[in-house]
């Protein structure tokens, strides 16, 4: 991230991960209303996807790629 971003770089695994968080919180919420709507629960996959591919990308042994990738994964795991 530090060629496009600059000292920013550190903001891009952050929003991510806390834009996972609030759209998961903001499904569970409406959904717990009854307001449920359903394209919404695709952008908290996406955005695990994309911190799982962030994660993974720098990686050059398969060991720590799927240690990387794996908690990203179980937290859709649980959600689910």
């Amino acid at each position: 991230m530090e060629p496009s971003f600059g000292g920013l770089a550190w903001t891009v695994p952050v929003g991510v991960d806390v834009g996972i968080a609030v759209f998961t919180a903001l499904d569970l919420l409406l959904a717990r209303v009854g307001m449920r709507m359903s394209w919404l629960r695709l952008v908290p996959w996406a955005l695990v996807a994309t911190t799982i591919y962030l994660n993974v990308a720098g990686e050059h042994d398969r060991v720590a790629a799927v240690a990387h990738g794996v908690l990203p994964a179980l937290w859709v795991i649980a959600v689910e």
